[in-house]
């Protein structure tokens, strides 16, 4: 195995156990989760006008978009950073547009831990298309 495939796969495993400790792991299938289940296709999609007032709602897809595929942190606060992976119907994806509706500055990064480069995004603001996946949230 090459050092490029290792790191590739040591990455995955890590963002996969991340996920996973934050309670956002993939779902069972229907058939195993048993009754009163939720499938994907009885979610239906959010939009920037079901983000409540005091978080920033992140979104696996462009203009709000995503099925299944957004979420929701509170503020996050200067020097501190937030992982910002979605599980989506295809698995782990990185946040393609946001929505800000706390009261402070939030930077949405391209790596995890608050590295690359970052959209700052204002109180009040939306970005429609990021352009580039971001994997974390850093105030």
């Amino acid at each position: 195995m090459t050092a490029r495939r290792t790191s590739t796969t040591l990455l995955a495993a890590v963002l996969l156990a991340v996920a996973l400790l934050a309670g956002v792991g993939p779902a069972a299938p229907a058939s195993a989760a048993g009754p009163g289940a939720v499938s994907a296709a009885d979610v239906e999609p959010m939009a920037f006008a079901d983000c409540p007032s005091g978080v920033i709602c992140i979104y696996i897809a462009t203009n709000g978009g995503g099925l299944p595929g957004w979420t929701r942190l509170y503020e996050t606060s200067p020097g501190r950073c937030t992982f910002a992976g979605i599980v989506g119907l295809t698995g782990l994806r990185g946040v393609m547009s946001a929505y800000n509706r706390t009261d402070s500055l939030q930077k949405l990064w391209t790596g995890t831990n608050c590295t690359g480069s970052a959209a700052w995004i204002y109180p009040g603001n939306q970005i429609v298309n990021l352009g580039t996946a971001r994997w974390s949230v850093g105030g």
